[in-house]
């Protein structure tokens, strides 16, 4: 995952840097580095990046669902 898929899926949250941050349990300093393709996620922190996008992928699911019906 490299700086510009980070920051596009920050975005789609609607996230802060330091709420991003907050929600990863990472520094505000990290996850600019990510952004900025200075220092790559690792391993542990791109997991969590996929759970924050699948999190939403639901969340955006079941609202589309209701706005559906």
């Amino acid at each position: 995952m490299d700086g510009k898929q980070v920051k596009a899926l920050r975005m789609l949250l609607g996230l802060t840097q330091e709420e991003f941050a907050h929600r990863l349990g990472v520094t505000l300093c990290t996850v600019n580095r990510w952004e900025n393709n200075k220092v790559v996620p690792s391993r542990l922190a791109i997991l969590q990046l996929q759970r924050l996008a699948s999190e939403y992928q639901k969340a955006e699911g079941f609202s589309n669902q209701r706005e559906n019906s």
